[in-house]
């Protein structure tokens, strides 16, 4: 479907987000490590349990410095 999702990335010490609209997913997770090489515009798919899943990169942003 077009829904959107905002996705961080996580380290395996990252700390649980509190904030609903983001959804934490850890860089060694099977959709972490996919999403680690996606740039904008890319399709990216991963293997779960339930079959695969294919999402579109909209967007990516950087927590500032």
């Amino acid at each position: 479907d077009d829904s959107e999702q905002l996705v961080r990335l996580v380290g395996e010490a990252g700390m649980p987000n509190a904030n609903e609209d983001v959804m934490d997913v850890s860089v060694t997770s099977p959709m972490g490590e996919a999403l680690m090489k996606a740039k904008v515009g890319d399709t990216v798919k991963w293997r779960r349990p339930a079959g695969e899943t294919e999402v579109e990169i909209a967007a990516i942003s950087y927590p500032n410095k």
